[in-house]
């Protein structure tokens, strides 16, 4: 797969330029003309390289590369900043930034190909091997993602978070502002402690700001939990206070688990990322099976196949399921526990407050949930 490289520029005829020349060599260029949109698309998607202009209106380069340098996902990557001044003092205020590289305008063709070419081998994190995270003093982080609504996503967060809670310290984080249900599921009333939090600037979420959110729950996990208030949703919550959110809390718990809802977006998408394992939930039906396969080709484009595990919600009628088989060809994936849904003890469960895996220890889903725990920390 050939390199991507981010241009972030508010001139139009650089842009066109320096795409061009890119391309020809067979880089897969993209775009953003201002530095606030391009620091939310290098949180997004990570590029390889990123072009940088010092001089935009909105947010000037210097900016833009001392918050990349800020952030995990994006501290390492290589960064060629352009400019007009060619002074000394310029450059070195650049160094201290975190540029990799400068490049003076107007920018010489050729020497923007060899520029590119030694950021990337300099910066490459590609062809490194990946070795599957397991429990050690620093913990677990692990994220929950339901092909689509209404199949059980936050349920089975709650009911893992319960059992691993017996071991070691727990948090489970509602990470969806407007659309928090975990709170409602479990109980608790106190349940907009995430959208508060992302409110804040990224460098004011510090470990005071999470502890007073947090609730304790009679499993023993803790809870972080996000508001069911749709007007929530309308905040523009940055991608940084998620990722100073998400690094806080990993550094309170042995066990951090995220419920991050149905379907991927612009906030879940950088967290996945970030996280040790993702658990990706589906039906045994076509309709969900299809999404289910669009959703896994789309993540292995971005982590590695061995940070997915895949789980199956069994409320399809008999008639309509496809079989264990036909699931991991269909997705590629192997299917790591078939979680069977009892209504009557999932109602019983949200009227005493408990977690499925609490309310009925001895069940046939708790033995399922125990083979998925199993799968997500060996």
């Amino acid at each position: 797969m050939s390199e991507q490289i981010l241009i972030i520029d508010d001139d139009q005829d650089s842009l066109k330029l320096i795409s061009l020349v890119l391309r020809r060599q067979e880089y897969r260029v993209v775009i953003a003309n201002d530095g606030k949109s391009g620091l939310e698309m290098a949180l997004l998607d990570q590029p390889d390289l990123i072009l940088l202009d010092v001089m935009m209106p909105d947010m000037n380069g210097l900016e833009v590369c001392r918050r990349l340098r800020g952030q995990p996902v994006t501290a390492e990557i290589p960064i060629i900043m352009f400019t007009a001044k060619a002074r000394v003092e310029d450059k070195i205020e650049g160094f201290e930034a975190g540029v990799t590289d400068y490049l003076t305008k107007p920018i010489h063709p050729a020497e923007l190909v060899v520029r590119v070419k030694n950021a990337l081998s300099i910066g490459s994190r590609r062809g490194e091997v990946y070795v599957e995270s397991s429990p050690s003093e620093y913990g677990l982080s692990i994220g929950f993602l339901g092909a689509k609504g209404g199949i059980g996503t936050t349920s089975l967060a709650a009911s893992v978070g319960a059992m691993l809670a017996q071991d070691q310290t727990t948090i489970l984080t509602d990470i969806r502002p407007g659309q928090g249900t975990l709170g409602v599921s479990l109980g608790i009333s106190d349940n907009s402690g995430v959208d508060t939090i992302l409110s804040l600037p990224s460098d004011q979420i510090k470990d005071s700001a999470i502890v007073q959110h947090l609730v304790n729950h009679s499993s023993k996990m803790r809870l972080l939990l996000s508001s069911p208030n749709p007007q929530e949703t309308m905040f523009n919550y940055s991608l940084e206070s998620v990722l100073a959110l998400k690094k806080v809390i990993t550094s309170q718990a042995y066990y951090c688990l995220f419920d991050l809802g149905a379907g991927l977006n612009r906030i879940t998408m950088p967290l996945i990322r970030e996280l040790d394992r993702t658990v990706v939930i589906t039906e045994p039906n076509p309709m969900s099976l299809t999404t289910a396969s669009a959703m896994l080709s789309l993540l292995r484009l971005r982590i590695p196949k061995e940070k997915i595990r895949l789980v199956i919600s069994n409320r399809t009628q008999s008639s309509w399921q496809i079989s264990q088989q036909e699931i991991e060809n269909q997705t590629e994936h192997k299917v790591e526990a078939i979680i069977p849904v009892e209504s009557e003890a999932a109602y019983q469960a949200i009227e005493a407050g408990m977690a499925l895996t609490q309310f009925q220890p001895d069940s046939k889903i708790a033995d399922q949930i125990s083979k998925l725990v199993e799968a997500l920390v060996r």
